[in-house]
């Protein structure tokens, strides 16, 4: 069954890699007329879309978006509340790091920590509301626990890490999070990196202690990538619209799975 969505964008868009049924508009009336299930916002410039985005929601349709937001979870919440809808926005409460992280803990036997460096330009903001989601979609993956059993600690400061989230199950830290920010040169070595050099804008890396062997990988992305931004809003469809009223931080349903020709 084709799941309904309308892409409102002021991109290029290549219609013929879309996911069919998808309906393209160009204004918010455009949006509000097409009645579809769900609306993807992706923009390419930093103008807020507060307003647009709170009024889908308020009118009863879902909303996935890349765009900037200067509005707080409370506003979103609110309008999912008046219109019974749900909200995603891919980069403010979740990356593709975390889509990675659920997929490799698939493969192991069994993963008793994961660590995960992040090294980028720009700014990070400290957000426990997603960081907390982020751990506990990890320890069910890893444990099946059980959220009151998972705590959340979140220290953010000027110094390296610039801020670092760990994961504890009973007292024990399963999950370190660590994010370096404000990087000023693009290339060059980094500590922090299990494979040293940085190369491009961000860089990324998994570290899993892991039953049969350790597991380490470390790869490069482009944060402005337009193919990239609707990859994650277009993978989170499903998810949104099965979702509850309210805000989804985090799809905790991995979309890159292991072939399952591959022997168990």
């Amino acid at each position: 069954m084709t799941t309904p969505v309308t892409l409102w964008t002021d991109r290029p868009v290549d219609t013929g890699a879309l996911p069919h049924g998808t309906v393209r508009v160009d204004s918010l009336a455009e949006a509000l007329a097409a009645s579809r299930g769900c609306t993807v916002i992706l923009r390419t410039d930093d103008t807020p879309i507060d307003d647009d985005v709170l009024h889908l929601l308020s009118q009863g349709v879902d909303v996935i978006t890349t765009g900037t937001l200067t509005v707080g979870d409370d506003a979103l919440e609110e309008a999912c509340a008046r219109g019974r809808s749900t909200f995603h926005h891919t980069g403010r409460h979740v990356f593709l790091v975390e889509l990675i992280a659920a997929t490799v803990l698939q493969a192991p036997t069994s993963a008793s920590h994961i660590r995960v460096v992040e090294v980028y330009q720009g700014t990070v903001r400290a957000d426990d509301r997603r960081h907390r989601a982020g751990v506990h979609a990890l320890a069910a993956a890893m444990f099946e626990a059980d959220p009151g059993d998972v705590a959340t600690e979140t220290t953010k400061d000027g110094d390296n890490p610039i801020l670092l989230v760990r994961g504890l199950l009973n007292g024990v830290e399963f999950y370190r999070g660590e994010i370096f920010a404000g990087v000023t040169q693009p290339t060059g070595p980094s500590d922090h990196l299990p494979f040293g050099d940085v190369a491009g804008v961000a860089t990324y890396a998994i570290t899993v202690a892991a039953d049969p062997g350790d597991l380490q990988m470390q790869w490069q992305i482009d944060r402005d990538d337009p193919a990239l931004d609707a990859k994650l809003a277009f993978d989170a469809v499903a998810a949104v619209i099965a979702a509850p009223p309210g805000i989804l931080l985090v799809d905790p349903s991995p979309h890159y799975r292991p072939d399952d020709r591959l022997p168990a």
